[in-house]
């Protein structure tokens, strides 16, 4: 019972600074139109379409379910899953009624749809670093300040880059390294901004330890959408990020279930923005493994906090093969 207590005792104290955070992280205007706003869209960084189809009783598991059911929260209702509040409600339509529209799913994204993919993550991304950059302020940690300000930064100019891609129409901007419709829907649903290490091989792509405000990040883009008996699987890159042409070579030339087995593996090494159905439960609750790679970054143990108590010289980054193939299961 005590250590019931110590636990829900933290979590407590967890929400309250984490809900602190985010209401010191808001802002006074819309990001994309600059329009003083009091009132924000519930933006969804996975279109509730897309969620409808894999939730129980309109709940799906989210990245705490592997974490510590304990502290991190382990399921949450379709209006609360991957939300953020940064934009008002005429941009949420005006900037993603394309891509959110069930019609496009099936269809080899266009370049609009695929900025309109990459701006929602990165507004993702953009609210996350608020929220840490309050958070970090609150504890005092000046130097950890000065590398989320690069981040976001950055962040504010792909921000930047494809909202103009949209306003304009502009056509070939964006690589696609694997576009594919899967015959069945899968129990997980994805969409993220990865910033990749490593390509398949282990050849060097972005250095994320590499702080030097004239290196910039190049991120990857990646969508999962179990829909309507099917599941669409998009993976591509602004030309700016040549960096990853490298990978789609190299994904060109293995086959399908090599391929799936791969974004599995970027999607739980990499975000925790996925959406699991309950119709797995078993799976992600009996693997450890798969506990096991939601505690890494970029390979690293402990969230690649790395302190005395780590094993990190001898550590072993979990692989693809030793994790379930969620893009293989069948709903």
């Amino acid at each position: 019972m005590k250590k019931t207590s110590m636990i829900l005792q933290f979590k407590k104290q967890y929400n309250d600074i984490w809900r602190e955070a985010q209401k010191l992280s808001k802002p006074q205007n819309c990001i994309l139109c600059g329009k003083a706003c009091n009132s924000f869209c519930n933006s969804h960084s996975v279109p509730q379409a897309v969620l409808r189809n894999i939730t129980s009783k309109g709940k799906v598991f989210v990245a705490g379910k592997l974490l510590d059911e304990s502290i991190f929260d382990a399921e949450k209702g379709i209006n609360n899953s991957g939300t953020f509040r940064l934009i008002c409600h005429d941009c949420d339509v005006k900037y993603f009624r394309d891509y959110e529209n069930p019609t496009a799913f099936s269809v080899i994204p266009n370049d609009k749809i695929m900025a309109e993919i990459a701006l929602k993550n990165t507004l993702l991304e953009y609210n996350k670093k608020l929220i840490s950059y309050e958070l970090y302020k609150n504890m005092g940690l000046s130097p950890i300040l000065k590398t989320i300000k690069l981040d976001l930064q950055e962040l504010k100019e792909d921000i930047t880059v494809y909202k103009k891609i949209i306003d304009d129409n502009t056509l070939g901007v964006f690589n696609i390294i694997f576009w594919k419709d899967l015959s069945y829907m899968t129990p997980i649903a994805s969409q993220c901004r990865i910033i990749l290490d490593k390509d398949r091989d282990g050849g060097p792509l972005n250095d994320p330890y590499n702080f030097s405000p004239d290196i910039r990040m190049q991120p990857l883009h990646l969508s999962v959408f179990p829909y309507n008996g099917h599941t669409y699987i998009t993976m591509f890159y602004h030309d700016n990020d040549e960096i990853y042409s490298k990978l789609k070579e190299q994904l060109s030339v293995i086959d399908l279930k090599k391929v799936l087995s791969y974004i599995n593996w970027l999607i739980f090494q990499y975000t925790e923005n996925f959406f699991i159905s309950e119709a797995v439960k078993n799976i992600i609750e009996n693997n450890e493994k798969l506990k096991q790679i939601c505690f890494e970054n970029n390979g690293k143990p402990n969230f690649g906090i790395l302190d005395s108590f780590s094993e990190s010289t001898d550590y072993k980054c979990i692989e693809e093969d030793e994790i379930p193939n969620m893009l293989e299961v069948q709903l």
